[in-house]
């Protein structure tokens, strides 16, 4: 019982971190995409760079996890009893 609360709580914290530093990285890219439009120059419009800022701006595939109920933990008692 003590180890299936432990997985338990790991999998939710693993899914909250993994959420947490896909929102750092997302901030990161922003910043990185700051940084490159500030070299482009008005007048030939770096498709390359405007690309790489389009690149880098896509959303993460990490959708915010549902915060821990106690329904997981439930439900892998039943299955260990």
């Amino acid at each position: 019982m003590i180890s299936a609360l432990f997985l338990w709580i790991y999998n939710a914290s693993s899914k909250q971190l993994m959420y947490f530093y896909s929102q750092q990285i997302q901030a990161h890219n922003a910043l990185i995409s700051f940084i490159i439009s500030g070299t482009m120059k008005k007048e030939t419009k770096d498709k390359a760079k405007q690309k790489i800022i389009e690149c880098i701006l896509k959303p993460s595939k990490f959708e915010q996890p549902e915060l821990p109920s106690g329904k997981g933990f439930k439900k892998l008692l039943k299955e260990e009893s």
